[in-house]
């Protein structure tokens, strides 16, 4: 495993975010807000619990945790790498990764309410 990112991220509106750092635009849109993750074309929002530091770790190969699978997608990620964290205290963090179609899986320790997440990255062929 080789681990990318291990840090707190401070999260408001209950959202963790990874997303492709060349579209900004690319944040996924909730649809009820009862959801536990989203998937866009080049990002993924998680559900945490509200206004604390969610313990985030970026890896790859595989997971750290023993958390709960939460669910797996492809998202389109360009030169600039990635970015996780959230948006509105503007609490993010820069990955570098190849540009391309890359496989995320997600790992919580409590699903819809994560106070640890975990996204392991692996580009897609």
């Amino acid at each position: 495993m080789t681990k990318l990112l291990d840090t707190k991220i401070y999260v408001q509106y209950s959202q963790l975010a990874i997303l492709d750092a060349e579209d900004k635009s690319s944040y996924p849109q909730w649809e009820t807000g009862e959801e536990l993750i989203v998937f866009g074309e080049k990002g993924i929002i998680v559900a945490t619990e509200n206004d604390t530091k969610v313990n985030t770790i970026v890896s790859s190969n595989f997971p750290k945790t023993n958390g709960n699978l939460l669910g797996s997608g492809i998202i389109q990620v360009g030169r600039k790498g990635m970015l996780v964290g959230n948006v509105v205290t503007n609490d993010l963090h820069s990955i570098e990764c190849l540009s391309g179609k890359t496989r995320i899986t997600i790992y919580v320790d409590n699903p819809g309410k994560a106070q640890i997440v975990e996204f392991v990255i692996q580009p897609e062929d």
